[in-house]
């Protein structure tokens, strides 16, 4: 997975990064996984993107508070959502909030 990700990531200009909010494990590997894309870049330039928590309103198997990963997404630089798949709580703020991101920056960033 890493080698596709890195190859993939190279040619991004903005992306969506989920983690499970009740599973430590995918939350944890989100910043490594930025880095790795931020030292693949031709660019720069930041990697700007939307950190999403999945699953927030399962609140007793939740691990990974709100707070957790807001900090992460301000440490870096990304807009924070957490979404619940079920009800479709907050998943299509996520995608508008990207695309407010792609036309603010514009094209050739």
């Amino acid at each position: 997975m890493a080698a596709l990700g890195n190859t993939s990531l190279r040619q991004q200009d903005r992306y969506i990064s989920a983690y499970n909010v009740a599973n430590w494990g995918s939350f944890s590997t989100i910043e490594q996984i930025y880095i790795n894309a931020e030292r693949s870049r031709d660019t720069y330039n930041p990697l700007p993107g939307v950190l999403v928590g999945v699953g927030c309103l399962d609140q007793d198997k939740r691990v990974v508070t709100a707070k957790t990963g807001r900090g992460l997404a301000n440490k870096l630089g990304m807009k924070f959502f957490e979404v619940d798949l079920e009800t479709d709580l907050n998943v299509m703020e996520t995608f508008f909030e990207l695309v407010r991101e792609i036309r603010r920056l514009g094209p050739g960033w």
